[in-house]
């Protein structure tokens, strides 16, 4: 049984990152990473034109 457990653990000690599934995941998260980058900075540019309509 011991020899069993072992031989169904080899592909987890494989490399994770050479997952296509993980690195499409890596990809799309750095990409809504920029995304969100920009809906901040147009934010804060709005926010900042309201405060001067204010005044």
């Amino acid at each position: 049984s011991c020899r069993r457990r072992a031989r169904s653990t080899t592909p987890v000690r494989g490399p994770i990152y050479l997952n296509p599934d993980r690195e499409r995941l890596l990809i799309s998260l750095s990409e809504s990473e920029a995304d969100i980058s920009q809906i901040t900075k147009q934010l804060s540019s709005v926010k900042d034109i309201l405060i001067k309509l204010k005044l």
